[in-house]
């Protein structure tokens, strides 16, 4: 306010225009609300802002449990494991609002920051829920084709191939590599493969998945597999497959519902690979997004 003066014309001297302005105690003010200092990151303070979140979280206060986990958020001193906690429990609260980028992305704020290891396992299974979410929300393209679209043979299924119909089998020769041979003559607009079969969510009371996979090796590399166990594949399509560059392992004891989701995944993307990026839609979009943020997450290694 000092440089606000003003010069009369005939005299030299300066009249304070703010001399009848009462002092208001703006300049201290503002020094307040804008000075940042060490006093003001207090851990105790945040960590009574995560109570006082988690009160308006068990009474499904979403908004205001977030406000206060923001707080918490603010006081919390850089590297604390209550930055790391507050922006857990705001993902938290995004998830229940069907928030599910920004779902995403506080977790992944949270697995930066310093995250005890009792709450990783917690973070892990509200990926899984997430993505699961997003792919079962009607909000989503690949949601109709999910549900309204149900590939039927036109055909009596093979007896070795139950994804593919009878009237054509699979031939190998060194013009033409693997191919399918119609056996009679074929109408056009006949269903005669389906690839329902491929990306597949393992049912543990349902032994047909267990021929299913068996039947995409068979396809994919003419392998007859002959393991009564469930095959979840760790090969690349970039290089000619051997049956040792399979791992064998079984769903039940060896895969829980993360490596479950992020094979269906893999598997998406495998069968969209096989028509061609030219062919790419929003849906496939989806679902690479999808396997993107597994990764950056950690899972389906």
């Amino acid at each position: 306010m000092n440089n606000l003066w003003k010069k009369e014309a005939e005299r030299t001297e300066y009249v304070n225009l703010f001399a009848s302005v009462k002092d208001s105690g703006l300049d201290e003010m503002c020094i307040e609300l804008f000075t940042l200092g060490k006093s003001q990151k207090d851990n105790l303070q945040s960590t009574e802002w995560l109570v006082n979140g988690n009160n308006y979280f068990c009474q499904n206060k979403w908004y205001k449990a977030m406000e206060c986990y923001r707080k918490s958020l603010c006081f919390a001193q850089a590297g604390s494991a209550n930055e790391a906690l507050a922006y857990s429990n705001i993902s938290a609260c995004l998830l229940r609002l069907n928030w599910f980028n920004e779902t995403l992305h506080c977790i992944e704020l949270a697995r930066q920051s310093n995250l005890p290891d009792r709450v990783k396992p917690t973070l892990k299974q509200r990926v899984i829920d997430c993505l699961r979410r997003m792919l079962m929300s009607p909000s989503y393209p690949v949601y109709e084709r999910m549900h309204k679209f149900k590939p039927k043979l036109s055909y009596n299924a093979d007896e070795d191939y139950p994804c593919m119909a009878n009237v054509v089998e699979i031939q190998r020769n060194d013009i033409f590599g693997r191919h399918l041979v119609a056996k009679c003559d074929i109408p056009v607009g006949q269903t005669v493969l389906m690839e329902e079969d491929i990306p597949l969510i393992r049912d543990d009371n349902d032994n047909r998945s267990i021929e299913q996979r068996k039947t995409f090796l068979k396809l994919r590399w003419g392998i007859d597999c002959k393991c009564e166990k469930c095959v979840p594949i760790r090969a690349s399509f970039d290089k000619k497959v051997t049956t040792s560059d399979l791992s064998y392992k079984y769903v039940v004891e060896n895969h829980k519902n993360t490596n479950d989701f992020a094979n269906v995944v893999k598997n998406c993307i495998r069968f969209l690979e096989t028509f061609g990026r030219s062919q790419w839609s929003p849906e496939i979009e989806f679902v690479f997004n999808v396997y993107g943020q597994c990764l950056r997450m950690g899972f389906g290694n």
